[in-house]
Parts: C-alpha cells; structure tokens; sequence
C-alpha cells in the first residue's frame, strides 16, 4: 500500500512539472510579443531593419533565446535596454522551461521524501540498536547468574563430597 503512496505523488508531481514548464511557455512567449512590440514601435521610424513587426519578432526571437544573429541591432537607447532586460528575461524563462521539461520527462526525485524515509529509515535502525544492546546486556546478566550459579553448585558439591 506504500508503493501506491509513492506513485501517486510522483504523479502529481510530475504534473506539477509540467504545468510550470506550460506556465514558464507561457511567459516566455508574453515576454518576446511584449519585447517583439516594445522595440518595433520604438525602432520603425529609425532603424530600417526593423520596420515590420515581423522583422521585430525575428529579432525578438534572436534576443529572448539569446542567440543573438548580430544582423539586427536596435539604434536607440531605451530599445538597447529593453534588448538587456528581455534577455535576462529571456534567460530566466529557458532555464526554468529546460528545468521542468527535464523533470517531468525523465523524473525528479522528491529528497524531502528521501530524506524523510531515510531518517525514518535510521530511527528504526537506532531503535533496534537499543533494542540489541539491551537483549546483550540482558544475555550478560543471565551468563554472569548462570555462572554464578554453577560456582554455588560446585562449592555445594565439593562440600558435600567433604562431608
């Protein structure tokens, strides 16, 4: 009945994977149509290569993923900023995409529930030690009187083999 336990908050958690990698999607695309839009408008009328809202994306696209092509540069100041706060962005979003992508298809180990069993796992391991040491220690009281006892019996013997 445990292993069922496990399953089913594995499987929630494995959902939970997924729905933060739908959500940090979700962001990510929020952030280059933002960016994507920001930049166009403040670029069209001076920067050639940016005129259309499609070449924006393009270079949207190039900035949040940072790859970075180098055959579109923004021209004005704030586009140059904004390009610096998307891709932090930018980088931000994939790691935590490639994180639960990585984590729902091949498994995330939960250690706060390792590290729970392992400690149940030592408590049990501490109490069955105690539990040794005090049938040992009980074992040594019972060899320690039996011996005794065996030295009253001899010396009973040994007095009346005397007598």
């Amino acid at each position: 009945m445990k292993a069922l336990y496990y399953v089913d908050e594995y499987n929630v958690k494995n959902y939970t994977h997924l729905y933060k990698f739908l959500i940090s999607f979700i962001l990510l695309v929020i952030v280059l149509t933002g960016f994507s839009t920001m930049v166009w408008y403040l670029e069209k009328d001076v920067n050639p290569k940016l005129d259309t809202l499609s070449e924006s994306f393009w270079y949207g696209h190039a900035v949040v993923t940072t790859i970075g092509f180098g055959d579109v540069t923004p021209i004005t100041e704030v586009a140059k900023w904004f390009t610096i706060v998307s891709s932090i962005f930018g980088i931000v979003l994939l790691v935590s995409m490639g994180q639960s992508l990585n984590d729902f298809l091949f498994g995330h180990t939960d250690t706060g529930v390792l590290n729970r069993e392992l400690r149940a796992l030592l408590e049990i391991n501490n109490a069955l030690n105690q539990q040794n040491a005090e049938l040992n220690e009980e074992i040594a009281r019972t060899n320690l009187l039996s011996i005794e006892g065996n030295d009253a019996i001899i010396s009973l013997l040994k007095e009346g083999a005397n007598t």
